[in-house]
Order: structure tokens, then C-alpha cells, then sequence
């Protein structure tokens, strides 16, 4: 399991009373989830918040409201990139959700402070006080990527309406479906009787979801051994990566990683497409994918070069066993396959969805 990680937060306060508590929130950091930074008496707050607004996943101002609020608002973009904005009172009584509270986590840190604290979550978003599911941070906990904003809103505020929404998926679900969401074997169930559906899948069947008003959500679920030739660029690492995951029916935005040899983890073109697209990266010794058994296809080309006869198929098989010892090599989507100087094997991980 990958270690949860703690959220890089600022905390500004303006006086004594919010300095004491600014240093027990620091103090319970670990149990908290944070990692933070406290700045005290910033001399000059809305140039801080200009070149920090960005550095930090959440920022607490421990001050009045119309503080904080006129310090974020020349800078405040969009809710899939603003960081959380929190603000407490110097007295801990009343911790209030001001920014950013499903996608940037705002809603439940303010939460898990104010019961640390004793104090008053104050949270307004609508799916929240009307306790229904919001589809938003349900994709942010289970690592979804959400491939439409304008239907995710629509369908947001059909379930606070009070309407059913219809459900399909394509992985296994882990406890019970909210009241608001409608189990369906197929998006085409849909059609006369709801009039929305969450389709989660990593399928890039478009076809399907003609005619019916549809928000997929896209599992991490595609994983990528690679090799390739010295000096391979961005775009040329693109193009085959794309053209075989397209070949192969799936949404692009579905591979969570890519595996190789670790002579190739300062690639300049893998590391500019692995960070532009944020895809994790896992790198083996050639004594390590060495040690795999099994049928590869062998190059005495690659091996002389690498050390081993095989890296694409090698670095997959031992990315994916390292946490599913019972992979079966032939269940990969895809077998080396060799594409101008760069070989991809390409595998679908399991996966599920869990309802809290």
C-alpha cells in the first residue's frame, strides 16, 4: 500500500492567542494528516499570499473571515487547482470551509480539526448539508479522474435536487451504494427512466454513451512497461504510448504507471511525459528484472545494452507482482510490442470503488 500523504499546509496567524493555537494544530500534525508551516505576523500578507498561494495544499488563517477572504480573492482560479482555504477564529470555536472543500479536501480537514479541537465545522456546500453523495470528492478518494466538470456539476445538483442518478461500474464496489445512485448493469438502462449516469470504467467506448446524459469516471488502472532507445523524445514517447492505449480501447487518462529499467530513470523524454502527465514511475536493476522467470521475448541487442534480454514485458511483470504475486504473464493487455526505438507491454491492475 502507498503511504497516504500529508498535506503541505500554511498557517498565518496575527496575534498572540492564534499564534498558541496555530502551534498545537502543529503540535498534532501527525494525527492530522499535515505537514505544517507556521507565519506569524506575515508583514506583508497579500504579497505572501501571492507567491504561497500555489506552494501549499491547504492554507489556514487563524483571523476574521474578511481577512482571509480579501487576501485569496485576486488569486483564487479554479476548483480543481485552488489549493484548500480554511479559517478559524483565535478562540478555536468555529472552524469554517471557505475554499476548494470537495476536490482540495477543505471540507474534511475542517472537519477532522474541528473534533481534534472541540470546535464548530462550519461547511456550506450543498451536497454536504443535504448529506448526499458528492460525486467529486467520491472521485478524489478513490483516485477517479472526472472526464467532464460541466456534467459532474449537472449531476451534482440533480442528486441535491432530490433525483436518482443512475450508476455503472466496471470494477468491484465496496460498501453500500448512497440512496441518491441507481445500480445498473448498463448506461443503456438509463435511457427513459433517469436522466443522468456515472459510468466508472477505463474503457474509452464512446459509442456507448451516445444519447444518454453520462459522467465517466476513469480508474488508475493501467500500468506500462517501457523501454527505449537513448534519447527518445516527449513526443515520440507520446505517440506510441497513445496509439497503443487508444488501439487498445482504453481512456488515456487511465495509466496510473510505467515501469522500466533504472537506466533509463533520467530519460530526459520519459521524465518530461511521466511528469507532464503526472504518471508514477518505478525503476528495476537489471539484476532484478534479471531474476524473473518465465517465456520473454529475448534481444541480445537489449541485453548487451542493458544487461538484460527483455525490459518492457520484465519491469511490468515485476511492477505488478510486487503487490499481486498471483499475476499471470499471460494476462497482460498487451506483449512487447516494438514501435520505432521504444517496446511497450501494457497490463490492466484490479481495481474497486468504495462507498463510505
Amino acid at each position: 500500500m502507498e503511504k497516504t500523504l500529508k498535506k503541505k499546509t500554511a498557517i498565518l496567524c496575527y496575534t498572540k492567542a492564534a499564534n498558541e493555537l496555530a502551534e498545537k494544530i502543529k503540535q498534532n500534525e501527525e494525527e492530522l494528516g499535515l505537514e505544517c508551516e507556521i507565519t506569524c505576523k506575515p508583514l506583508n500578507t497579500p504579497k505572501w499570499v501571492k507567491d504561497h498561494f500555489d506552494s501549499f495544499d491547504v492554507l489556514l488563517f487563524i483571523c476574521a473571515m474578511g481577512i482571509a477572504i480579501r487576501h485569496i480573492a485576486p488569486f483564487i482560479k479554479s476548483k480543481l487547482t485552488d489549493p484548500a482555504v480554511i479559517v478559524m477564529d483565535e478562540k478555536g470555536k468555529n472552524v469554517i470551509s471557505v475554499l476548494s472543500g470537495h476536490i482540495g479536501g477543505a471540507n474534511e480537514i475542517t472537519d477532522i480539526l474541528a473534533n481534534k479541537l472541540g470546535a464548530n465545522p462550519v461547511i456550506t456546500t450543498a451536497s454536504d448539508v443535504n448529506k448526499k453523495i458528492a460525486v467529486d470528492v467520491f472521485a478524489v478518494k478513490n483516485d477517479l479522474v472526472i472526464s467532464d466538470f460541466d456534467m459532474e456539476k449537472k449531476i451534482a445538483a440533480e442528486i441535491v435536487a432530490g433525483n436518482k442518478v443512475g450508476l455503472v461500474c466496471e470494477g468491484n464496489i465496496v460498501g453500500p451504494v448512497p440512496d441518491e445512485l441507481v445500480l445498473l448493469d448498463d448506461i443503456s438502462d438509463c435511457i427513459g427512466k433517469l436522466k443522468y449516469c456515472i459510468y466508472i470504467s477505463d474503457s474509452n467506448d464512446i459509442d456507448r454513451l451516445s444519447g444518454v446524459k453520462t459522467l465517466q469516471l476513469i480508474p488508475k488502472s493501467v500500468a506500462l512497461g517501457l523501454g527505449c532507445k537513448r534519447g527518445k523524445s516527449f513526443s515520440e514517447i507520446e505517440e506510441a504510448v497513445f496509439k497503443e492505449i487508444d488501439r487498445l480501447g482504453l481512456k488515456r487518462e487511465a495509466i496510473a504507471s510505467i515501469a522500466s529499467i533504472d537506466l533509463k530513470k533520467d530519460e530526459p523524454g520519459l521524465k518530461l511525459f511521466t511528469e507532464h502527465y503526472g504518471i508514477k514511475t518505478s525503476f528495476y536493476s537489471a539484476l532484478e528484472l534479471d531474476k524473473l522467470t518465465g517465456d520473454f521475448e529475448k534481444s541480445e541487442f537489449v541485453e548487451k545494452i542493458t544487461g538484460v534480454d527483455n525490459v518492457c514485458e520484465r519491469a511490468l511483470i515485476k511492477f505488478i507482482t510486487d503487490f499481486d504475486s498471483d499475476f499471470d504473464k499471460d494476462n497482460l493487455l498487451l506483449k512487447k510490442k516494438k514501435c520505432d526505438g521504444i517496446t511497450l507491454a501494457v497490463a490492466k491492475t484490479d481495481w474497486s470503488v468504495c462507498f463510505e
